[in-house]
């Protein structure tokens, strides 16, 4: 399997369970540590990311965040290396303000 159809087939998958259930996921750090928590819930073919509620300590977003299926597809790789050291987190996140939400859904639903 090549990364683009990996991330699109993970990208379906989420969209799929969030559509049924909207949750509070926790950010990770590069140690496996856990992060802060935001809520995630999908909406037609966008995932919308915000504050947690529920759990703490939430994200500190002060608007609702959009990610859309390209920004995911273009980072999916980059989290991998970000994670076994082969990229800086700074050269990871490949411009996007998403990256760290993109990352903890990576990192909670990929396999």
């Amino acid at each position: 399997m090549n990364n683009e159809f990996e991330a699109v087939s993970l990208w379906q998958s989420i969209l799929s369970e969030l559509k049924q259930n909207p949750r509070e996921i926790h950010t990770t750090k590069k140690c496996g540590d856990v992060g802060i928590w935001i809520s995630v819930e999908a909406d037609n073919d966008t995932l919308i990311v915000s504050r947690a509620k529920q759990n703490s300590p939430s994200s500190s977003i002060s608007e609702p965040r959009s990610i859309a299926k390209s920004e995911f597809v273009k980072l999916y790789p980059n989290y991998f290396k970000w994670r076994k050291g082969e990229m800086t987190r700074n050269q990871a996140k490949g411009g996007s303000m998403n990256s760290s939400y993109i990352f903890a859904l990576i990192s909670k639903f990929g396999s």
